[in-house]
């Protein structure tokens, strides 16, 4: 089974049934990798996380794989998303 095709069933778990994937795109989430126990921020070594980002009427979802047993599945409902931003990196989304 491929990633595109992993990603999806995955999806279709965590939507209502009411939704359908509208589109879906392969891409890369930047994952920070620790916290500095000083200050509390990231470290800035990030690892990229090669999944599919897909969007409905009512969510985003991304889903990746760092190794094939260990998958990421992001399900971010559009009134939690309280800003985007766009700078360095292409897209910045930040959950409540």
């Amino acid at each position: 089974m491929s990633l595109k095709e992993r990603a999806t069933k995955e999806f279709k778990e965590k939507i209502d049934s009411d939704e359908e994937i509208r589109e879906s795109i392969l891409t890369y989430y930047e994952c920070e990798s620790g916290f500095s126990g000083l200050v509390g921020v990231p470290n800035g070594n990030s690892v990229p996380i090669r999944g599919v980002l897909a969007y409905t009427g009512k969510s985003l979802l991304f889903y990746g794989e760092v190794f094939s047993k260990l998958p990421i599945v992001l399900h971010i409902p559009f009134n939690k998303i309280r800003e985007i931003k766009i700078g360095k990196q292409v897209l910045t989304i930040q959950d409540l």
